[in-house]
């Protein structure tokens, strides 16, 4: 009798040309050698699992900002509201577990983000805010590397012409040297090549929640430039990236 049998093979996925998240290209040009690597490694030899760590929050942070409700102490009593909720919702679980990180984590940083209240008021009450959540995909080829491109938040003006943009960093590490910047460069870059927007560079903000610093594309001298020379790097040692 001859048993069929059917073994499963894990395979890792490729992606043949260069192609960096936006987080990984704005961290790419200050890291170290080995930092690089990583990065390239990770983005051509991507797993299957992604954390979503902080995703939680930022939902419930645009979501709120995107009402439009105009009383700025209800949104920030609501994020306290929410970061207690999710520390109770976290505690059945095992502390090693998504549903307990994701929403670990997103207490966190609701709680933190909730601390910035007179900080962020003065930015934002000055615009109409509508989330840009939907558009995970959005992305944007310089010099032949793809780069994600997604904002958080659109930043409009009363009679509901698109003037800026909002993207918000939630992770706990400190902020490489051209991180924002690079970050901005690339967003602005988006709505000015994609959607064929002038947007002016004192509306693209970058807000670092843990750090509770707040950046604009105003103060980006070179970045064009540093931007392309990473990409160039990018996309000439993409071929020779090896398997983890």
């Amino acid at each position: 009798m001859i048993v069929s049998t059917e073994v499963e093979v894990k395979t890792r996925k490729v992606v043949e040309d260069p192609k960096l998240s936006l987080k990984q290209f704005a961290r790419y040009y200050d890291s170290t050698l080995n930092g690089k690597e990583t990065i390239l490694r990770g983005s051509k030899y991507p797993g299957n699992y992604i954390p979503k760590y902080y995703e939680i929050a930022r939902t419930i942070i645009v979501d709120t900002f995107a009402s439009n409700f105009g009383d700025y102490d209800l949104y920030f009593d609501e994020f306290k509201r929410h970061s207690d909720r999710l520390k109770k919702e976290s505690l059945p679980f095992d502390t090693k577990t998504d549903n307990y990180k994701n929403r670990h984590f997103s207490a966190m940083a609701l709680e933190k983000f909730a601390t910035l209240k007179r900080v962020i008021i003065p930015v934002l009450e000055r615009y109409v805010l509508n989330s840009n959540l939907k558009n995970r995909r959005q992305s944007i080829f310089i010099r032949e590397v793809k780069i994600g491109a997604m904002s958080d938040i659109l930043l409009y003006d009363e009679i509901g012409n698109q003037i800026g943009l909002l993207k918000f960093n939630f992770t706990q590490s400190k902020l490489k040297e051209h991180e924002a910047q690079l970050s901005l460069y690339v967003l602005h870059t988006f709505f000015s090549q994609i959607k064929q927007l002038n947007l002016k560079p004192r509306h693209c903000i970058f807000v670092d929640v843990y750090n509770a610093k707040i950046f604009n594309a105003e103060r980006a001298s070179g970045i064009e430039d540093i931007a392309n020379s990473s990409c160039m790097e990018i996309k000439s040692k993409w071929p020779s990236v090896i398997k983890p």
